[in-house]
């Protein structure tokens, strides 16, 4: 296993550019080309959106970048209620995207029930010369 860094963003908008730029320092030591570093980094606002807005409680989420020599994992964990995705875009509501953008700007997806309960969301990037 590569390098791992951990990060704790607490659940408050303003604290979302602070998680962009932490993970942006992280992932320029990568293999990783910019524009896959703007994917991360738009699937990170998503994911930590969509956490603000969908969770019963504010909570701090846990950050955690693993870079390896194949793939990049950009994990959340959080404290609130297990996430369970299910339900597929409306197009007469607004929103109910979030899954289907991060599917879009990560090579893979994958929602974890946390050791303690929660959730924990894995975003990885495949290195495409592999």
């Amino acid at each position: 296993m590569g390098d791992e860094e951990i990060f704790f963003v607490w659940g408050e908008p303003q604290h979302l550019a602070e998680a962009r730029e932490w993970l942006t320092g992280r992932l320029h030591t990568s293999w990783l080309l910019d524009e896959e570093i703007g994917e991360l980094n738009l699937a990170l606002t998503e994911a930590l959106t969509n956490l603000l807005q969908h969770a019963e409680i504010r909570t701090k989420s846990e950050l955690r970048v693993q870079i390896e020599d194949t793939r990049v994992h950009v994990l959340i964990a959080d404290d609130s209620p297990p996430f369970e995705p299910g339900h597929s875009p409306d197009e007469e509501r607004e929103g109910g995207f979030g899954l289907l953008l991060l599917n879009m700007l990560t090579d893979e997806v994958s929602v974890e029930t946390g050791a303690t309960g929660g959730s924990v969301l894995r975003l990885t990037k495949y290195r495409p010369d592999v």
